[in-house]
């Protein structure tokens, strides 16, 4: 029975060791988008919801990885967009996510736009007044 036990804990404390830290929800911090929906997909797939991504309430679809910051070893997400070139002048991106609380935001071909810092997203949350999204530096 022990030695059942022991497997099966050693089996749920691998498994976590896979997911990414971050919250379901996020809010870019000062500006008017975020993240829902962060999930896990397997063992190393995520998907998510890029939420207000033209701070009119538009939202698109996002898929990527589970990534582990080299600099901090925190756990994150690596989330690519498809089909939002229509809502933010002909670019598609892609963030890094990071469990330490920082994004950081690229254009497909790898151009750095911008970071910041995230906060979880709690129900209720309105953009700061002003806000741009995160992809406008």
């Amino acid at each position: 029975m022990f030695k059942q036990w022991l497997m099966a804990s050693a089996l749920i404390a691998s498994t976590g060791m896979a997911h990414a830290f971050v919250n379901s929800a996020i809010k870019f911090d000062g500006y008017c988008d975020g993240f829902s929906d962060l999930t896990t997909e397997g063992s190393s797939g995520a998907a998510g919801t890029w939420q207000n991504l033209d701070c009119a309430g538009s939202t698109a679809t996002s898929g990527g990885a589970q990534v582990r910051d080299a600099g901090t070893g925190a756990w994150g997400y690596s989330m690519s967009t498809t089909g939002v070139a229509a809502f933010t002048g002909g670019y598609e991106f892609t963030w890094v996510i990071r469990g330490d609380r920082t994004w950081s935001v690229y254009t497909t071909t790898g151009q750095y736009i911008n970071s910041g810092t995230w906060s979880p997203k709690v129900r209720g949350w309105v953009a700061p007044v002003g806000a741009r999204p995160s992809w406008q530096p």
